[in-house]
């Protein structure tokens, strides 16, 4: 590797491994922050478009990866087809990745409805709240394709106001989403894993509840904070119940019980690490949405997450950014960085879902057609205008 480059591994068309040397960018600021590494396509997020493989798209592949099967692979090479659009016209990219968010909804549902219809076995609970956060994305997703049309603040109105601002915290909530359902479902490697994950998950829940103080609560809420305490009594019981069932260390046991006693609302990733060479758990984590070591595979998060969070917030940055848009009228540079994330994470949750079902898994790949005619539609697009 050069010296000051980074080797980006790369998977084209053709499922082929390549490697390509990424010389370090010069940082250039924009919304009052400074972009680095990976803005390749005026993006910070991990896509990136290498002119040597010529008409052949690219999408950086993790390398314990590679054992998904091409239908997965080719959703990545889709997804990178979509946010290379940053060549063409702002205004045609923008409606083009709009028009894809609604495509990529439309076929993540009926995936999902044609694999719901299939299963005849009673739902878990935490097979319940996994659909529910797969719903959530594509109803999230939605959200963000009609809000990125604008605003018409009077009938009078010529033209439409975009208001990113107003997107953001939405497109954070996605983020948000993806990263927990990857925690809680994706990175345990059993049942008993996943419950005791899911259950930290839900005392962190019940404690936003619980710390409302009890003259701010009629009745009704009084009694559901009541049994909200009770319900996290019990989750502790069950979480104890694991420890020796999972063969946790001295060490381990002693991380999680602080993690239980702590009477925070704040939602945290938790995650095992285990034996390079088996499964024993050798450590458990506490994750910031900021934290890169969740296998997110974008590059600097750590910007990503303030970006969203600077932008959700009235903090002095937040409606500073807000000024520099309405009258700089850069609003679609924001909005196209908006769109493409919501593109990205509709995609990860999508091959996500099918590391965690397996009989997900073979509707998915029925689809494959119908993502290949859309990558096709795409790449015509694309070389029509001289890519």
């Amino acid at each position: 590797m050069l010296r000051g480059h980074e080797t980006w591994f790369l998977l084209n068309n053709h499922n082929s491994l390549c490697a390509v040397e990424i010389p370090p960018t010069r940082p250039r600021n924009i919304g009052g922050y400074a972009r680095t590494r990976g803005d390749f396509v005026g993006s910070f997020f991990f896509f990136i478009f290498a002119p040597q493989l010529s008409q052949e798209s690219a999408v950086v592949a993790n390398l314990s990866s590679y054992s998904y099967d091409s239908a997965v692979n080719k959703l990545r090479v889709y997804i990178i087809d979509i946010i290379t659009f940053s060549i063409m016209d702002k205004t045609k990219t923008i409606k083009d990745l709009r028009h894809t968010i609604d495509e990529m909804s439309i076929i993540m549902y009926n995936i999902y409805v044609e694999w719901k219809v299939s299963q005849s076995v009673p739902l878990t609970e935490s097979e319940r709240m996994a659909e529910n956060m797969y719903r959530m994305m594509i109803f999230k997703a939605k959200s963000i394709g009609l809000m990125s049309q604008g605003v018409v603040i009077t009938p009078t109105q010529k033209g439409i106001i975009p208001d990113p601002s107003t997107i953001y915290p939405v497109l954070r909530s996605m983020y948000e989403l993806l990263f927990l359902f990857r925690c809680i479902f994706v990175s345990s490697r059993n049942d008993l894993e996943r419950e005791l994950l899911l259950n930290l998950w839900k005392i962190r829940g019940y404690n936003n509840l619980i710390r409302i103080p009890d003259k701010e609560l009629n009745k009704e809420y009084k009694d559901e904070k009541e049994f909200a305490k009770v319900e996290n009594k019990t989750l502790r019981i069950k979480i104890r119940e694991l420890f020796d069932k999972l063969a946790l260390s001295p060490s381990v046991i002693d991380t999680i019980e602080n993690c239980m006693s702590n009477n925070t609302p704040a939602l945290k990733g938790f995650m095992f690490d285990h034996c390079e060479h088996c499964d024993n758990i050798t450590a458990f984590r506490t994750l910031d949405f900021s934290d890169s070591t969740m296998g997110l595979e974008l590059s600097s998060v750590s910007y990503i997450y303030m970006h969203y969070s600077a932008h959700s917030h009235p903090s002095f940055l937040g409606v500073k950014h807000f000024e520099e848009m309405y009258y700089s009228k850069d609003e679609d540079q924001f909005m196209k960085e908006i769109l493409e994330g919501t593109c990205i994470y509709l995609g990860r949750f999508m091959t996500d879902f099918c590391r965690y079902k397996d009989s997900f898994h073979s509707f998915y790949n029925q689809e494959e057609s119908h993502i290949n005619i859309i990558l096709s539609r795409i790449i015509q697009i694309q070389q029509d205008k001289n890519f």
